[in-house]
């Protein structure tokens, strides 16, 4: 009892990353290394399967992962004609990735042994508390994708530091930040 006691005390933050720990042992044991692909893989596959045509460093900041290690999971996958992205772009320098047939079929086949993973994770809930969490879990995916949109302004991306430009009406939300990236500083005037 004291156990349980303690395990319901523990931060939020916490609880979520020893659930999902648990869970991408499971789908990566039992779903993912039998079909040949690595966690980050099905990560990638699954973003593009959701926005196709992302570049390299979207999916990285969706991911949560670096530019370099998405470029390498990438690279992967077009070797495997998982994920097709064109040799050269007319401007820019980003190549949008977009899954293929095979990437689209490779998912599709995985689908029902990640849903066997998630109910034996999540044997102790019920139907309706497995429902719940899923809406929860998702309404709070979309909160944090509507914060990002919020701090991506004029170009720059926004963190904790110093306020947007003038030019932008206040947002509370934005009190706190600063660019991270955007034209490079000049330096002291």
């Amino acid at each position: 009892m004291a156990y349980m006691t303690r395990q319901k005390d523990r931060p939020l933050g916490y609880l979520l990353n020893r659930v999902a720990m648990k869970l991408r042992q499971e789908v990566t044991a039992t779903v993912l290394e039998p079909a040949g692909l690595t966690f980050s893989e099905f990560v990638c596959l699954q973003l593009l399967a959701q926005s196709s045509g992302l570049s390299n460093a979207e999916l990285a900041r969706s991911a949560a992962v670096t530019a370099q290690a998405m470029n390498a999971v990438l690279q992967s996958l077009q070797k495997r004609s998982l994920v097709t992205r064109p040799a050269t772009v007319s401007s820019g320098r980003a190549r949008p990735a977009v899954l293929t047939r095979a990437g689209r079929a490779l998912l599709t086949r995985t689908d029902p042994g990640i849903g066997d993973a998630e109910r034996r994770l999540l044997g102790n809930l019920d139907e309706q508390d497995r429902i719940d969490l899923r809406r929860i879990l998702a309404a709070l995916d979309e909160q944090r994708e509507s914060i990002d949109v919020q701090r991506h302004i004029g170009g720059a991306v926004w963190s904790a530091g110093a306020a947007p430009p003038a030019s932008s009406p206040p947002d509370p939300d934005q009190r706190d930040c600063a660019p991270v990236s955007s034209a490079p500083n000049p330096g002291p005037s």
